[in-house]
């Protein structure tokens, strides 16, 4: 009796059931024995357990089968992942209310039309068949809110797809070569991922998808992304691995966005270094290059001063100065954005009479320029000639100071400023310069030193 049982719990262990039995009815050694002799026999061999075990299998696999289907009768969930069916073997069960559906990692070579008459149906897994197309009857899952076509063989993604009320659409891995423009149509998507396919251009349309949160378009062959896309919602975006070499300065408009994935693209706009340092040294970029595009009635036409990449919020951390300045929350009033427009105003002409009287032309991120106190101290220099009796510069052997250095160069602009009759209330602190904490008040420290007397300033050849 106790072989018999361990025989049967074996077999609902998917395991070799005339294995168990024999060795069950040898018992002990000769239980091991029975079963290397199998294991290790040398030449051909035969035996009817093996038809046996393959009868059994089968057996045990239609009736887990039947089990799922006559589950799915009652429960309305219906899995069937993993079975690696070439058919949709339900058509002898009443399923039609069916709200979810799991036919993954099967060998499915369509949609079952089946399963495009379940009315209720809210979610169909259909991850991993060979699906080349997406039938017309899927217009028929009306409450269809989520669908999962990934690593399939689908070339197009059909118009009357975007009928359906979908939130998370998951068409990874396929063959895609574009994306119709009817996606705007999907008010209600939360979620899409279009990755690892071959689409050449995002539309436009995608930018009407005012619900969107997470978009991942990586590995495919785009060239650019649509600015639309800034008016969107969205936390994560991924566009790695694609050929984008300019993110859209509209992009800065993005203020929900959490995670920006964008590895392995020929990146200019941003340049790769700024990108590198992550998503708030990106936003910077971009909140600067549209002070510099965007030219609006009411704002001074300034001249270019080229790529500028200044810190966004422009304050030190806890300052009231900074609370009016933080245009990304969009509850402060316009009075406030007016205060932020004209101050950035007030920042570009600064860093422009720094270069006018310098004759040098800053680098990208003004911030990281001033931080080691060269340029201030010349600035100071030029005001009055040798007001910072000593500047530590880099040389070609060693092109980047300590930052002991950087802070005794810091020192010395601000006690020349002092000297030379800039009030203590426009004099900044030296980690608002080292730290890149504080750019306005920097800003409010160069410009009352420029705007002191000249006393027979000297020309500075080079930075």
């Amino acid at each position: 009796m106790g072989g018999e049982t361990a025989a049967v719990r074996c077999y609902y262990c998917k395991s070799n059931f005339f294995f168990t039995k024999m060795a069950s009815s040898q018992g002990g050694v000769g239980a091991v024995t029975a079963l290397q002799s199998h294991h290790y026999s040398s030449g051909p061999h035969w035996s009817p357990g093996i038809s046996q075990y393959q009868h059994q299998q089968q057996h045990h696999t239609a009736r887990s089968l039947d089990r799922a289907l006559e589950d799915a009768v009652c429960s309305g969930l219906l899995n069937l992942s993993g079975r690696k069916l070439r058919e949709y073997p339900g058509m002898s069960y009443d399923l039609t209310d069916t709200t979810q559906a799991d036919l993954s990692k099967n060998r499915l070579t369509e949609i079952p039309p089946e399963v495009c008459l379940f009315a209720p149906l809210e979610s169909l897994n259909l991850y991993h068949n060979c699906i080349k197309c997406i039938p017309e009857a899927i217009i028929n899952l009306q409450m269809l809110t989520y669908l999962d076509v990934s690593r399939n063989l689908l070339s197009v993604l059909p118009k009357y797809l975007f009928s359906l009320p979908l939130k998370v659409l998951l068409v990874s891995n396929n063959k895609l070569v574009s994306i119709p423009e009817e996606i705007g149509k999907a008010k209600e998507l939360m979620e899409l991922d279009v990755s690892c396919n071959e689409i050449r251009v995002l539309p436009a349309q995608v930018g009407s998808l005012h619900a969107l949160r997470e978009l991942n378009i990586r590995k495919n062959c785009l060239h650019m992304l649509p600015e639309e896309l800034a008016d969107l919602p969205l936390i994560r975006l991924d566009f790695s691995c694609n050929k984008i070499t300019e993110i859209p300065a509209a992009y800065r408009k993005l203020r929900q966005l959490q995670h920006i994935i964008l590895d392995n693209n020929p990146m200019q706009s941003p340049p790769a270094q700024i990108c590198l340092k992550g998503k708030v040294h990106i936003f910077k970029y971009l909140n600067i290059q549209a002070c510099r595009m965007d030219k609006k009635p009411d704002t001074l036409d300034l001249p270019s001063l080229g790529k500028r990449c200044l810190p966004q919020p422009l304050t030190d951390r806890g300052s009231e100065e900074e609370t009016e300045l933080n245009v990304n929350n969009t509850e402060y009033s316009v009075y406030i954005k007016y205060k932020y427009c004209d101050v950035m105003r007030s920042l570009l002409m600064c860093f422009q009479n720094i270069e006018s009287r310098l004759k040098v032309l800053l680098p990208d991120d003004v911030g990281a320029a001033l931080m080691d106190g060269v340029v201030l101290c010349h600035l100071a220099n030029h005001i009055c000639p040798r007001s910072v009796a000593s500047i530590h510069v880099p040389s070609p052997a060693v092109p980047k100071l300590s930052m002991a250095k950087c802070r005794r160069n810091v020192e010395n602009f601000l006690d020349a400023c002092k000297k030379l009759g800039v009030t203590q209330d426009k004099l900044c602190l030296p980690h608002h310069i080292l730290e890149e904490r504080g750019l306005v008040r920097v800003g409010v420290t160069v410009q009352a030193l420029l705007d002191l007397p000249d006393s027979k300033p000297t020309q500075l050849s080079a930075v």
